[in-house]
């Protein structure tokens, strides 16, 4: 899956530590700096492990 199809069609976080926008469709994410609107990292990442940044608070929705 590319990139751009992540940001186009992922639902879309922020990193409560870093402020960065964060991208999440599937299994893959894309973080991105909303100042610069650059792309900073792309990884895959479980389930699981994204509930646990979602329910934490460390990844906020953006509505």
């Amino acid at each position: 899956m590319s990139v751009n199809r992540v940001v186009r069609e992922g639902r879309l976080f922020q990193d409560a530590e870093t402020g960065y926008y964060v991208y999440l469709k599937s299994d893959r994410v894309v973080i991105v700096d909303p100042a610069t609107n650059q792309q900073i990292t792309q990884f895959k990442n479980s389930r699981a492990n994204t509930q646990k940044r979602i329910e934490s608070g460390r990844w906020k929705p953006i509505s």
